[in-house]
């Protein structure tokens, strides 16, 4: 029983990385060379970007829950928007 992919002449898969690494070592000149020039790059852009920021808020009246005591109700929209309040009312639908 014969194996065909021993006896092509095809590399591995794992055999183009000791050649490759073996160049980046010999050019490690321009690995740096290139690191530092994206580097500058990101801080010229960095520099010279203008920069907006837009917001957006809406407040809704919460409804009053009759009958309900406790931690929750004293908190009002807030216990609602922590996501503690009960079945009946609902969380506040902000969206950023």
């Amino acid at each position: 029983m014969t194996d065909d992919r021993l006896d092509s002449h095809e590399p591995a898969p794992a055999d183009w990385i000791a050649p490759a690494l073996a160049k980046l070592r010999a050019r490690w000149w321009l690995v740096l060379a290139a690191a530092v020039l994206g580097l500058l790059a990101a801080v010229v852009y960095l520099r010279t970007a203008d920069y907006s920021y837009t917001a957006e808020l809406r407040v809704s009246a919460a409804e009053s829950s009759s009958g309900r005591t406790g931690a929750s109700d004293r908190l009002g929209g807030l216990s609602a928007l922590a996501g503690v309040a009960g079945e009946a009312q609902s969380v506040s639908p902000f969206r950023l």
